[in-house]
């Protein structure tokens, strides 16, 4: 649980378009035990939220519902394992490059600002990573050491951007806090 004050909504946006994604579905239907027994899944996060990072420790395949994955900005050895299950015919890898919008929450009052939305601290309690609504916004969440990076459906990304600007004091790159902030 953060230590940030309550009303400590300070933060740090980064906005960067996903500049490529993929969704993969499993073919199985079964449930999540049997995609472990395949030796096509044997490195992937089978658990619900689970996470595989890449070699440099960002989110690298995130396990968003039963039998599909998410892999924001993905790495030769990141599409190299959906290939390889693709390949062997257990799924199917979309190109879903320009559908997320990639953000970052970053510093003591991400945690509080989330919390505004969501109780961020117990949907991430015990798991890496989940697919919900922010602000009304459907997105995929998981933790940073720093904070949290967000996928929000780009269709909905100003919607997310303003809702955050509105509740804290720093604002999306590029705009001015005190036109985007509600005056009371």
């Amino acid at each position: 649980m953060s230590t940030a004050p309550f009303t400590d909504f300070t933060c740090r946006v980064e906005k960067s378009p996903c500049v490529k994604a993929f969704e993969f579905t499993a073919y199985l239907a079964a449930p999540s035990s049997a995609h472990a027994a395949s030796p096509i899944f044997a490195n992937w996060p089978i658990a619900s939220g689970g996470v595989l990072p890449d070699s440099d420790g960002r989110p690298a395949l995130l396990h968003i519902a039963p039998t599909r994955w998410l892999a924001p900005e993905p790495t030769f050895a990141t599409l190299a394992i959906l290939g390889a299950a693709s390949a062997a015919g257990a799924g199917i890898a979309v190109d879903v490059s320009g559908k997320w919008q990639a953000i970052k929450l970053l510093g003591s009052g991400a945690s509080r600002l989330l919390a505004s939305t969501i109780d961020i601290e117990a949907i991430l309690s015990g798991r890496a990573c989940a697919a919900l609504s922010l602000f009304d916004c459907p997105s995929v969440v998981t933790r940073l050491p720093e904070g949290f990076a967000i996928w929000v459906r780009s269709s909905y990304a100003t919607e997310f951007n303003a809702a955050v600007a509105r509740l804290h004091s720093c604002s999306p790159p590029g705009s001015d806090p005190a036109s985007t902030r509600r005056k009371i």
